[in-house]
């Protein structure tokens, strides 16, 4: 047998296995809701059986769990079609890439009832709003009292005025999930 003729029967035992033995995720998904949505207007009705909730508990987890598999479904195919499609100059990348160029592109910009529409105006715009952003702000007068959050307690809490260290300011970027974005 040639390796082309043994991967094809893989893919046509796969997808026979996937329709038979599998199923649709939407399908179960729907399935597995109306099961739970059936359990919840009895609970309305009546107190659930011990037999009961815990059904009800199981089918929640399975919905958990096919919702997460068909989350990691569409983020495979959407890189399978990127590995297919890619960035060989195919009539797929160009489109993807116009739109991230069009997603992305600032045409003006409105500051202080004044609009702006210069590329070069707007570059110094957001310049001069960063620089101020994240330049070294003035030393302030104000000093909080710690000890007012603990006043029974002698606690030691001025290391919360000190600065935040490179060190600190790496381990919180490193240590972010590098697929979630940071909640405030």
């Amino acid at each position: 047998m040639s390796l082309p003729f043994k991967l094809k029967l893989i893919k046509k035992r796969i997808k026979w296995w996937k329709r038979y033995c599998f199923g649709s995720l939407s399908k179960l998904l729907s399935n597995l809701m109306a099961q739970i949505h059936s359990l919840n207007i009895s609970k309305e009705a009546r107190n659930l059986s011990s037999l009961e909730s815990q059904l009800r508990s199981d089918l929640k987890d399975q919905v958990l769990s096919l919702a997460n598999a068909e989350e990691i479904k569409w983020k495979q195919r959407s890189r399978v079609q990127w590995l297919k499609e890619g960035d060989n100059n195919s009539a797929f990348f160009h489109k993807v890439a116009s739109f991230h160029h069009r997603k992305n592109f600032i045409p003006h910009l409105i500051i202080n009832d004044s609009f702006i529409s210069l590329d070069s105006d707007i570059t110094q715009s957001f310049l001069s709003f960063f620089s101020n952003l994240f330049s070294k702000p003035q030393a302030s007068s104000l000093r909080p009292n710690w000890n007012i959050l603990y006043p029974h307690e002698q606690i030691d809490l001025s290391f919360l005025d000190q600065p935040f260290s490179p060190q600190e300011i790496t381990e919180a970027v490193f240590g972010l999930h590098p697929e979630k974005s940071p909640c405030p």
